[in-house]
């Protein structure tokens, strides 16, 4: 048990503290580790909210690696698919004729006709400029039509390579589209088929094609069944009825085998139908309403809402002007309407709401004005602390030391009267008192000496 000189002192307090202190230290490593943890990455299976919500029930029945195969794909493909959108609309631009800004008016040229639509890059005036002297000059100026003229057909020209540039830029991101879909297809066709060889214990005897070459060949069959409003929106339409016409689906197969690089005759001759056929039958019927509901119906319905949107946009924008033109001719109508002599009590409240915001401004200059002076000093003078003020926040020149006496309280020591300056100008230290021993062994020693110089003598 702990004394109570232990406690007077603290020593027990110290060792509680101690204590304390050094399970502080122990449990610090646990908080830092578990602040360092890195927080668990978001579930990519939770689709409430996002783009993919509409084939959240076509991906709960698929296998838990086959979904997270097709969000990470799907996304791949939106994202492409809103990067080939935005370039169809700025592409749109070339068709139409400029206009001006602030008017909306089409701007025309000297012949009366439209002026053809120049991106912004190509915009720049001519860079030909005389100097001020001869502006005035007929041939100067001549010389500057030409140049202008020749300007102008030059942006023309730009221009042209300009539209050139952004429909090949979109016809590649379509290429990358259809591979991207294409390599879809054949995954999803390769993952029906390892599940049919899993439940059906294996292959069907005599099967002579191998994993990859039967899912080549569900995956060209499904792009065969595709419908023409399915196979149109990526890009391919039928040709124009007659003899020998080719379905839009039949073009979306043929591409499919380009792209993916298959031998669509070699791999048919060497299959058996009654072995290969019905595995990749078995395929089709699977795949012929999935891969559209993850791919061309999704796009479509994200469409959909892109386009309802622009809608409520353009809708809401047209009605705007003549809502706001109406609201003016209201107020200019009352303004008019109103009688200087006898004015009316929503006009006597903007009055006294306007004249006393302005009084509370004027009151918070003086008080400003006042807050400069409230030492009686000049406006353009700094203001100096008080005793009882706040504490002055310039940097002080004393030395440290009289900063830390000053704060501990105790005064420096007095120095004496007649105190000779040292050779440094600092002040001499004080002497030590002499003790009573050593003034009587000094004094002893001094008589000692003066016997022994009177016997020399």
């Amino acid at each position: 048990m702990p004394s109570t000189t232990d406690n007077a002192t603290g020593t027990n307090k110290r060792r509680r503290a101690n204590g304390s202190r050094a399970n502080r230290r122990a449990a610090a490593p646990t908080t830092t580790a578990a602040a360092r943890k890195p927080a668990a990455p978001n579930d990519p299976h939770q689709l409430l909210g996002t783009r993919l919500e509409p084939i959240m029930k076509v991906l709960v029945s698929q296998p838990t690696s086959l979904q997270t195969h097709i969000i990470a794909k799907t996304n791949a493909m939106l994202d492409l698919l809103a990067t080939i959108r935005q370039r169809d609309e700025s592409h749109a631009r070339f068709g139409k004729p400029m206009t001006n800004a602030a008017t909306g008016a089409v701007l025309k040229d000297d012949e009366g006709k439209a002026k053809e639509f120049v991106p912004n890059s190509c915009r720049d005036k001519c860079p030909i400029k005389p100097s001020q002297q001869t502006n005035d000059d007929n041939d100067m100026k001549t010389l500057l039509e030409a140049a202008n003229r020749d300007h102008e057909e030059w942006k023309s020209t730009m221009a042209t390579h300009a539209k050139n540039v952004s429909e090949l830029e979109i016809s590649i991101r379509n290429g990358e589209l259809r591979k991207l879909f294409y390599e879809f297809v054949k995954d999803l066709a390769l993952s029906e088929i390892i599940i049919y060889e899993i439940t059906t214990e294996g292959f069907p005897e005599g099967t002579m094609l191998s994993i990859q070459e039967l899912a080549h060949v569900t995956a060209h069959t499904v792009m065969n069944t595709f419908s023409l409003e399915n196979a149109s929106f990526i890009g391919y339409r039928c040709d124009i009825e007659g003899v020998g016409t080719e379905t839009a689906s039949n073009k979306l197969a043929k591409d499919y085998a380009k792209v993916m690089s298959f031998d669509v005759t070699g791999t048919k001759s060497k299959a058996k139908l009654e072995c290969d056929g019905v595995i990749a039958l078995h395929a089709v019927e699977k795949l012929t309403s999935l891969v559209p509901t993850l791919t061309t119906d999704l796009w479509k319905s994200i469409r959909d809402q892109d386009r309802q949107q622009k809608i409520n946009a353009a809708v809401k924008l047209a009605l705007a002007p003549p809502a706001k033109k109406t609201a003016t001719e209201e107020v200019e109508e009352a303004l008019a309407a109103l009688d200087v002599t006898n004015p009316t009590k929503s006009l006597l409240d903007l009055i006294d709401k306007r004249t006393k915001a302005g009084l509370e401004k004027v009151k918070a200059d003086m008080k400003r004005e006042l807050r400069k002076n409230y030492l009686a000093g000049s406006k353009i003078q700094e203001l100096t602390p008080t005793a009882n003020g706040p504490r002055s926040r310039k940097a002080s020149t004393a030395p440290t030391s009289t900063k830390r006496r000053k704060k501990k309280g105790t005064a420096p020591p007095k120095q004496p009267d007649n105190a000779a300056p040292r050779k440094n100008g600092s002040a001499t230290p004080k002497r030590k008192k002499k003790q009573r021993g050593q003034r009587g062994s000094r004094g002893e020693s001094s008589g000692e000496g003066q016997r022994k110089s009177a016997g020399r003598s």
